[in-house]
Protein backbone atom coordinates (compact mmCIF):
# COMPACT_ATOMS: atom_id res chain seq x y z
CA UNK A 1 0.00 0.00 0.00
CA UNK A 2 1.27 3.32 -0.85
CA UNK A 3 2.91 5.74 1.70
CA UNK A 4 0.50 7.94 0.81
CA UNK A 5 -2.62 5.87 1.31
CA UNK A 6 -1.41 4.54 4.80
CA UNK A 7 -1.11 8.03 6.11
CA UNK A 8 -4.46 8.78 4.87
CA UNK A 9 -6.39 5.80 6.23
CA UNK A 10 -4.11 6.58 10.06
CA UNK A 11 -5.36 10.28 9.79
CA UNK A 12 -9.23 8.72 9.01
CA UNK A 13 -8.96 6.52 11.54
CA UNK A 14 -7.75 9.07 14.21
CA UNK A 15 -11.08 10.84 13.62
CA UNK A 16 -13.08 8.06 13.65
CA UNK A 17 -11.42 7.23 16.85
CA UNK A 18 -11.84 10.90 17.83
CA UNK A 19 -15.51 11.09 16.92
CA UNK A 20 -16.59 7.91 18.76
CA UNK A 21 -14.74 9.75 22.07
CA UNK A 22 -17.04 12.61 21.49
CA UNK A 23 -20.31 10.82 20.91
CA UNK A 24 -19.04 8.71 24.58
CA UNK A 25 -18.63 12.14 25.82
CA UNK A 26 -21.85 13.41 25.13
CA UNK A 27 -23.29 10.09 26.39
CA UNK A 28 -22.37 9.84 29.43
CA UNK A 29 -23.05 13.71 30.26
CA UNK A 30 -26.24 13.18 28.80
CA UNK A 31 -26.92 10.03 31.29
CA UNK A 32 -25.16 12.30 34.36
CA UNK A 33 -27.85 15.05 33.16
CA UNK A 34 -30.71 12.97 33.57
CA UNK A 35 -29.43 11.04 36.45
CA UNK A 36 -28.85 14.62 38.35
CA UNK A 37 -32.07 15.37 37.37
CA UNK A 38 -33.96 12.70 38.65
CA UNK A 39 -32.13 13.74 41.97
CA UNK A 40 -32.73 16.76 42.18
CA UNK A 41 -36.36 16.49 40.92
CA UNK A 42 -36.81 13.64 43.59
CA UNK A 43 -35.56 16.30 46.48
CA UNK A 44 -37.63 18.81 45.49
CA UNK A 45 -41.06 16.95 45.69
CA UNK A 46 -39.59 15.33 49.40
CA UNK A 47 -39.11 11.23 47.95
CA UNK A 48 -36.70 10.79 50.46
CA UNK A 49 -36.91 7.08 49.11
CA UNK A 50 -36.08 7.77 45.84
CA UNK A 51 -33.08 10.07 46.61
CA UNK A 52 -31.54 7.64 48.89
CA UNK A 53 -31.48 5.30 46.01
CA UNK A 54 -29.75 7.25 43.31
CA UNK A 55 -27.39 8.42 46.70
CA UNK A 56 -26.38 4.95 47.15
CA UNK A 57 -25.82 4.61 43.26
CA UNK A 58 -23.46 7.12 43.59
CA UNK A 59 -25.31 10.74 42.89
CA UNK A 60 -22.87 13.20 45.25
CA UNK A 61 -25.30 15.17 47.50
CA UNK A 62 -24.29 18.66 45.95
CA UNK A 63 -25.01 17.22 41.96
CA UNK A 64 -27.36 19.72 39.76
CA UNK A 65 -28.42 19.58 36.49
CA UNK A 66 -27.74 22.68 34.49
CA UNK A 67 -28.96 25.98 35.79
CA UNK A 68 -30.62 24.23 38.56
CA UNK A 69 -31.30 24.98 42.46
CA UNK A 70 -29.29 21.63 44.26
CA UNK A 71 -30.94 18.93 45.78
CA UNK A 72 -30.91 20.38 49.41
CA UNK A 73 -31.79 23.53 48.11
CA UNK A 74 -35.12 22.57 46.24
CA UNK A 75 -35.84 20.49 49.44
CA UNK A 76 -35.27 23.24 51.81
CA UNK A 77 -37.29 25.24 49.84
CA UNK A 78 -40.58 23.21 49.98
CA UNK A 79 -39.98 22.33 53.51
CA UNK A 80 -39.02 18.46 52.96
CA UNK A 81 -37.25 18.02 56.78
CA UNK A 82 -36.69 14.33 56.16
CA UNK A 83 -35.00 14.61 52.48
CA UNK A 84 -32.95 17.58 54.23
CA UNK A 85 -31.73 15.75 57.08
CA UNK A 86 -30.72 12.90 54.77
CA UNK A 87 -28.90 15.14 52.41
CA UNK A 88 -26.66 16.93 55.30
CA UNK A 89 -26.54 13.65 56.70
CA UNK A 90 -24.54 12.50 53.43
CA UNK A 91 -22.32 15.88 53.05
CA UNK A 92 -24.75 18.52 51.02
CA UNK A 93 -23.59 21.83 51.75
CA UNK A 94 -26.19 23.04 54.56
CA UNK A 95 -25.36 26.70 53.96
CA UNK A 96 -26.04 27.09 50.22
CA UNK A 97 -29.61 25.99 51.58
CA UNK A 98 -29.72 28.55 53.90
CA UNK A 99 -31.51 31.95 51.70
CA UNK A 100 -33.77 29.15 50.58
CA UNK A 101 -34.98 28.53 54.13
CA UNK A 102 -35.21 32.15 55.21
CA UNK A 103 -36.51 33.77 52.07
CA UNK A 104 -39.74 30.85 52.88
CA UNK A 105 -39.86 32.02 56.44
CA UNK A 106 -39.59 28.70 57.32
CA UNK A 107 -38.04 28.69 60.94
CA UNK A 108 -37.47 25.67 62.24
CA UNK A 109 -35.56 24.53 58.26
CA UNK A 110 -33.35 27.60 58.99
CA UNK A 111 -32.44 26.40 62.54
CA UNK A 112 -31.57 22.88 61.09
CA UNK A 113 -29.52 24.28 58.48
CA UNK A 114 -27.77 26.92 60.67
CA UNK A 115 -26.53 24.33 63.28
CA UNK A 116 -24.63 22.40 60.32
CA UNK A 117 -23.28 25.67 58.74
CA UNK A 118 -20.83 26.33 60.60
CA UNK A 119 -19.83 30.15 61.38
CA UNK A 120 -21.43 32.95 58.78
CA UNK A 121 -19.71 36.11 57.88
CA UNK A 122 -21.08 39.07 59.24
CA UNK A 123 -22.34 39.48 55.69
CA UNK A 124 -24.23 36.32 55.37
CA UNK A 125 -26.04 36.50 58.82
CA UNK A 126 -26.99 40.06 57.37
CA UNK A 127 -28.31 38.93 54.42
CA UNK A 128 -30.53 36.08 55.85
CA UNK A 129 -31.94 38.56 58.62
CA UNK A 130 -32.90 40.98 55.19
CA UNK A 131 -34.41 37.71 53.72
CA UNK A 132 -36.33 37.15 56.91
CA UNK A 133 -37.67 40.68 56.89
CA UNK A 134 -38.55 40.25 53.20
CA UNK A 135 -40.99 37.54 53.51
CA UNK A 136 -42.15 39.10 57.42
CA UNK A 137 -41.34 35.80 59.47
CA UNK A 138 -41.02 37.10 62.93
CA UNK A 139 -39.54 33.55 64.48
CA UNK A 140 -36.65 33.79 61.58
CA UNK A 141 -36.00 37.10 62.47
CA UNK A 142 -36.15 37.11 66.11
CA UNK A 143 -33.50 33.61 65.31
CA UNK A 144 -31.53 36.09 63.49
CA UNK A 145 -31.00 38.62 65.69
CA UNK A 146 -30.36 36.12 68.78
CA UNK A 147 -27.55 35.18 66.49
CA UNK A 148 -25.78 39.04 66.50
CA UNK A 149 -27.35 39.45 62.38
CA UNK A 150 -26.65 43.48 62.30
CA UNK A 151 -30.03 44.91 62.42
CA UNK A 152 -28.81 48.12 60.45
CA UNK A 153 -26.68 45.89 57.51
CA UNK A 154 -28.10 45.81 53.98
CA UNK A 155 -28.75 42.45 52.46
CA UNK A 156 -31.46 39.93 51.57
CA UNK A 157 -33.71 39.24 48.82
CA UNK A 158 -33.02 41.25 45.41
CA UNK A 159 -35.92 42.40 43.85
CA UNK A 160 -36.25 42.42 39.63
CA UNK A 161 -34.06 45.69 39.67
CA UNK A 162 -31.96 44.27 42.05
CA UNK A 163 -32.58 47.76 44.32
CA UNK A 164 -33.45 45.28 47.66
CA UNK A 165 -30.17 44.16 47.96
CA UNK A 166 -29.00 47.30 49.54
CA UNK A 167 -31.53 47.38 51.71
CA UNK A 168 -31.45 47.22 55.62
CA UNK A 169 -33.83 44.74 57.28
CA UNK A 170 -36.21 47.53 58.69
CA UNK A 171 -37.07 48.18 54.50
CA UNK A 172 -37.28 45.00 54.02
CA UNK A 173 -39.63 44.76 56.40
CA UNK A 174 -41.65 48.27 55.91
CA UNK A 175 -42.09 46.54 52.25
CA UNK A 176 -43.45 43.62 53.38
CA UNK A 177 -46.02 45.27 55.32
CA UNK A 178 -45.05 42.92 58.79
CA UNK A 179 -45.92 45.23 61.92
CA UNK A 180 -44.74 42.48 63.90
CA UNK A 181 -41.18 42.37 62.04
CA UNK A 182 -41.46 46.29 61.86
CA UNK A 183 -41.77 46.76 65.55
CA UNK A 184 -39.35 44.01 66.44
CA UNK A 185 -36.88 45.69 64.29
CA UNK A 186 -37.29 48.86 66.08
CA UNK A 187 -37.13 47.44 69.49
CA UNK A 188 -33.25 46.10 68.73
CA UNK A 189 -32.05 49.72 67.65
CA UNK A 190 -33.26 49.74 63.69
CA UNK A 191 -32.56 52.87 61.80
CA UNK A 192 -35.42 54.42 60.33
CA UNK A 193 -33.87 57.16 58.35
CA UNK A 194 -33.01 55.28 55.71
CA UNK A 195 -33.49 55.79 51.93
CA UNK A 196 -34.04 53.83 48.89
CA UNK A 197 -31.71 54.56 45.97
CA UNK A 198 -35.12 56.07 44.32
CA UNK A 199 -34.90 58.48 47.87
CA UNK A 200 -37.84 56.94 48.86
CA UNK A 201 -38.12 56.17 52.97
CA UNK A 202 -39.84 54.00 55.06
CA UNK A 203 -43.05 55.35 54.61
CA UNK A 204 -43.44 55.05 50.90
CA UNK A 205 -41.99 51.64 51.24
CA UNK A 206 -44.57 50.96 53.69
CA UNK A 207 -47.68 52.63 51.85
CA UNK A 208 -46.47 50.63 48.31
CA UNK A 209 -46.87 47.33 50.81
CA UNK A 210 -49.71 45.23 50.59
CA UNK A 211 -49.11 43.41 53.55
CA UNK A 212 -51.58 43.69 56.26
CA UNK A 213 -49.23 45.50 58.52
CA UNK A 214 -48.78 48.40 56.56
CA UNK A 215 -51.23 50.79 57.67
CA UNK A 216 -49.75 50.62 61.10
CA UNK A 217 -46.44 50.87 59.73
CA UNK A 218 -47.41 54.08 58.00
CA UNK A 219 -48.99 55.56 61.08
CA UNK A 220 -46.21 54.53 63.11
CA UNK A 221 -44.16 56.63 61.24
CA UNK A 222 -45.53 59.56 60.93
CA UNK A 223 -46.17 60.05 64.56
CA UNK A 224 -42.87 59.57 65.04
CA UNK A 225 -41.77 62.47 62.86
CA UNK A 226 -41.51 61.46 59.57
CA UNK A 227 -43.37 63.74 57.50
CA UNK A 228 -46.41 62.50 56.01
CA UNK A 229 -46.17 64.47 52.49
CA UNK A 230 -42.74 63.60 51.82
CA UNK A 231 -41.79 62.33 47.63
CA UNK A 232 -39.18 60.44 46.62
CA UNK A 233 -37.12 60.56 43.49
CA UNK A 234 -40.38 60.27 41.38
CA UNK A 235 -42.45 63.06 43.14
CA UNK A 236 -44.46 60.11 44.27
CA UNK A 237 -45.99 60.84 48.59
CA UNK A 238 -46.79 57.75 50.28
CA UNK A 239 -50.42 58.58 49.26
CA UNK A 240 -49.91 58.06 46.03
CA UNK A 241 -47.69 55.22 46.01
CA UNK A 242 -50.72 53.68 48.87
CA UNK A 243 -53.22 53.60 45.48
CA UNK A 244 -50.37 53.19 42.32
CA UNK A 245 -51.72 49.52 40.98
CA UNK A 246 -48.70 48.15 39.74
CA UNK A 247 -50.47 45.22 38.34
CA UNK A 248 -53.22 42.89 37.94
CA UNK A 249 -54.48 42.71 41.64
CA UNK A 250 -58.31 42.19 42.97
CA UNK A 251 -57.89 42.67 46.35
CA UNK A 252 -55.79 46.40 45.16
CA UNK A 253 -58.95 48.25 46.57
CA UNK A 254 -59.40 46.58 50.03
CA UNK A 255 -55.46 46.21 50.52
CA UNK A 256 -54.77 50.01 49.18
CA UNK A 257 -58.09 51.61 51.86
CA UNK A 258 -56.49 50.80 55.37
CA UNK A 259 -52.91 52.86 54.01
CA UNK A 260 -55.22 55.66 52.23
CA UNK A 261 -57.33 56.25 55.43
CA UNK A 262 -54.08 56.00 57.70
CA UNK A 263 -52.50 58.27 55.75
CA UNK A 264 -55.35 60.79 55.25
CA UNK A 265 -56.06 61.01 59.08
CA UNK A 266 -52.23 62.09 59.49
CA UNK A 267 -52.57 64.92 57.38
CA UNK A 268 -51.39 63.43 54.18
CA UNK A 269 -52.26 66.13 51.16
CA UNK A 270 -54.59 64.19 48.49
CA UNK A 271 -53.56 67.29 46.24
CA UNK A 272 -50.01 66.77 45.29
CA UNK A 273 -49.15 65.89 42.32
CA UNK A 274 -45.86 63.66 41.62
CA UNK A 275 -43.81 64.66 38.26
CA UNK A 276 -45.70 63.41 35.86
CA UNK A 277 -48.52 65.66 37.11
CA UNK A 278 -50.67 63.20 38.40
CA UNK A 279 -52.18 63.01 41.94
CA UNK A 280 -53.27 60.33 44.13
CA UNK A 281 -56.36 60.49 42.91
CA UNK A 282 -55.84 60.44 39.24
CA UNK A 283 -53.64 57.21 40.04
CA UNK A 284 -56.86 55.69 41.86
CA UNK A 285 -58.82 56.46 38.92
CA UNK A 286 -56.24 54.67 36.32
CA UNK A 287 -56.43 51.76 38.57
CA UNK A 288 -60.44 51.02 38.56
CA UNK A 289 -60.13 51.75 42.58
CA UNK A 290 -63.47 53.89 42.76
CA UNK A 291 -64.23 53.16 46.46
CA UNK A 292 -60.70 54.75 46.55
CA UNK A 293 -61.35 57.73 44.19
CA UNK A 294 -64.28 58.74 45.82
CA UNK A 295 -62.54 58.97 49.68
CA UNK A 296 -59.92 60.82 47.84
CA UNK A 297 -62.41 63.43 46.39
CA UNK A 298 -64.30 64.00 49.46
CA UNK A 299 -60.50 64.99 51.66
CA UNK A 300 -59.84 67.17 47.91
CA UNK A 301 -63.71 68.88 48.91
CA UNK A 302 -62.89 68.84 52.69
CA UNK A 303 -58.97 70.72 51.96
CA UNK A 304 -60.86 73.27 49.60
CA UNK A 305 -63.15 74.39 51.89
CA UNK A 306 -60.61 74.75 54.90
CA UNK A 307 -58.98 76.70 52.60
CA UNK A 308 -55.59 74.79 52.54
CA UNK A 309 -53.24 75.23 49.72
CA UNK A 310 -51.57 72.02 47.96
CA UNK A 311 -47.50 72.09 48.31
CA UNK A 312 -46.42 72.49 45.24
CA UNK A 313 -44.48 69.02 43.31
CA UNK A 314 -41.16 68.44 44.69
CA UNK A 315 -41.49 71.10 47.38
CA UNK A 316 -39.89 69.75 50.73
CA UNK A 317 -39.99 71.06 54.19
Amino acid sequence: MPLTTRRQLHTLCNIAIGVLLVVHWAWNCACTEERNRQFVDAAFAGDTTRVRELLDQGVRPDDRPFHSMTAVQGAAYNRHRDTVQLLLDRGADAKSALPKAAENGDAVMLAILLARSGPLTAAENASLLGQAADCGDLVCVKLMLRRGADVNAPGGHSDMDGLAASWTPIQHAAASGSWEVFHALIEHGADCSVRSSDGGKLLHLAASSGGSGAAAICRYLVRHGMYVNSQDGNGQTALIDAVYVRGPDADAAAKALPKVEALLNSGADPGISDYSNRTALDYADEGGLSQIADRLKSALDKTKRAGRLSRPSGAQP
